[in-house]
């Protein structure tokens, strides 16, 4: 399984929140992108194993929504499960269904940075094109 490896993202602030904005050569690896982002603003990835595999399946009626659901079954398995993840592999994006694969590990305090929580994602702002070179996505989240 090839999860990504380049940093294909970067992180912008607003007024009470925080933005991600990510790229890839596919709608899968702007996704993904948009997935590392997300945890690299709440914690510090270089700390993160990828001990565990975790399945993610997400429904959406558009791209837009689709990757909202997506990071939300992530945030979920972070604030209930207490997981940080560092790579990601979107394995299907079809018909609003969305697969996906999730390595990461459990929150350690003593070896983990944590950074600043994300509460919510939200649509304000949202963005999932198509350019010339690929994919770009833009999310604004609530910290």
């Amino acid at each position: 399984m090839g999860f990504i490896v380049a940093k294909r993202y970067k992180i912008f602030g607003t007024t009470a929140d925080v933005g991600v904005e990510s790229w890839g050569d596919s709608l899968s690896e702007a996704f993904e992108a948009q997935a590392e982002g997300m945890f690299d603003v709440m914690a510090e990835l270089p700390g993160v194993r990828p001990a565990e595999d975790f399945e993610i399946e997400a429904e959406g009626d558009d791209d837009e929504t689709l990757l909202v659901a997506f990071l939300n079954e992530l945030l979920f398995l972070f604030d209930a499960g207490g997981v940080l993840f560092r790579e990601f592999k979107v394995s299907e994006i079809r018909g609003g269904r969305l697969k996906a694969a999730a390595r990461g590990e459990k929150i350690d305090t003593s070896r983990h940075v944590i950074k600043t929580p994300v509460k919510a994602v939200t649509y304000h702002m949202i963005k999932v094109e198509k350019t010339k070179k690929g994919y770009r996505t833009k999310v604004v989240y609530d910290i």
